[in-house]
């Protein structure tokens, strides 16, 4: 149960990172459209940003649910499967999502000094299942 618990502590914490670091530098890196508008005054990019902050917290809250049985010496029966399937769901989605605001530098690797969000979209892309 220790690992599980550990396992939804890191799914909590990647989470929270994307989501904190997709403040201003992110939506700098949105660019603008043809009429020199920012991409962020788009109200459907506005949109599925917001959706995909709701999905982390969904996300977020299940895992809290799923630690707080496990903590109770309990197995984590529906909790447990509520969060996986919530999790990799959004996960899936909001990860090709980022890609396609982001363009070709939504695929650069993590590491990469010129990726967004240090390579994290890319690498949430490659591990959705």
């Amino acid at each position: 149960m220790l690992s599980e618990q550990r396992g939804v502590e890191l799914e909590v914490a990647a989470g929270e990172r994307v989501e904190r670091e997709l403040g201003s530098p992110f939506v700098g890196r949105l660019g603008h459209h043809l009429d020199g508008r920012p991409a962020i005054e788009d109200a459907d990019i506005r949109e599925r940003l917001a959706l995909m902050r709701i999905n982390n917290e969904v996300a977020k809250l299940l895992a809290y649910r799923t630690s707080w049985a496990a903590a109770q010496g309990k197995l984590p029966g529906v909790e447990g499967s509520m969060h996986k399937l919530w999790y990799a769901e959004s996960q899936a989605h909001d990860s090709a999502e980022l890609i396609d605001m982001l363009g070709p530098e939504g695929m650069l690797a993590h590491g990469d000094q010129d990726a967004p969000v240090d390579g994290w979209v890319e690498t949430f892309f490659r591990h959705a299942p």
